[in-house]
């Protein structure tokens, strides 16, 4: 599989809530091709344009799901932190949002929902971190 998105995300926000080192290229592995990224919300994002290219009926899925706080992802920017707007989000480049304001727990935990919603294996199909 050679497919690459054709544009990198955007940042609605320069502020970035991953604490590693901009240095950092965190990795992760979708049905055998490797997505890197220099943060978190940039990885994530790139794993939902992948998925979205292969089947966009599972981010719609995905978009179904949400914490008490926020959606994994969404169409709509301010429906990403519906508890508290003031927060950051990035738009994917397939024109999904999810935020920009996450940790390593909570991407883990939106890589499974997202493997889930692909009705993917966690761990075969989609790895992370690798």
């Amino acid at each position: 599989m050679a497919w690459k998105p054709e544009t990198p995300p955007s940042a609605t926000s320069a502020k970035m809530a991953s604490l590693l080192p901009r240095d950092t290229n965190l990795a992760a592995e979708i049905l055998g091709l490797r997505v890197s990224a220099a943060t978190l919300p940039d990885l994530f994002a790139r794993c939902v344009d992948i998925i979205h290219e292969l089947d966009p009926p599972s981010i719609e899925r995905l978009a179904g799901r949400k914490t008490h706080a926020r959606r994994y992802v969404a169409r709509r920017r301010e429906d990403v932190h519906f508890r508290s707007p003031h927060l950051p989000t990035m738009e994917t480049g397939s024109g999904w949002w999810i935020s920009a304001n996450v940790g390593e727990q909570q991407v883990t935990t939106a890589m499974r929902l997202l493997t889930k919603a692909a009705d993917l294996q966690f761990g075969k199909d989609i790895i992370y971190p690798l």
